[in-house]
């Protein structure tokens, strides 16, 4: 199912992604930028690691994370001076990593149970 290929195009994804944003950063085209000039690369066993260290649930939801909805979130992102680097780095599920946004781990996990109040209260669950 999540062949080695499959992890291997995951880990292209997370580093092409910084490699990326370093170019757009630097003023040069992406391609200019190797990815060996990248202060740290994500490797396949780093995301497969990741995925038993996290018992292949969503680090923020729990849901359990399939080939179809596994995403690879930058606890801090990107975007507010979050390093690339594997304590930095964990997979979530694609709805999570579609609604985290910029927020951090901790930001995110505060909205995540201010939101569930809200669904519960408006539901009367």
């Amino acid at each position: 199912d999540m062949t080695p290929e499959w992890w291997r195009a995951r880990a292209y994804a997370v580093n092409s992604t910084y490699r990326a944003r370093v170019a757009k950063k630097a003023g040069v085209p992406t391609s200019s930028m190797p990815l060996e000039n990248l202060p740290w690369i994500c490797k396949p066993n780093d995301l497969i690691e990741l995925f038993i260290q996290q018992d292949q649930k969503c680090m923020y939801c729990g849901v359990e994370l399939t080939k179809e909805n596994l995403g690879v979130d930058h606890k801090t992102s990107l975007g507010n001076n979050g390093e690339h680097a594997l304590h930095n780095i964990g997979l979530c599920c694609k709805d999570c990593n579609t609604i985290k946004l910029a927020r951090n781990s901790e930001e995110f996990i505060e909205f995540l149970q201010d939101y569930a109040k809200r669904i519960i209260n408006r539901y009367n669950l």
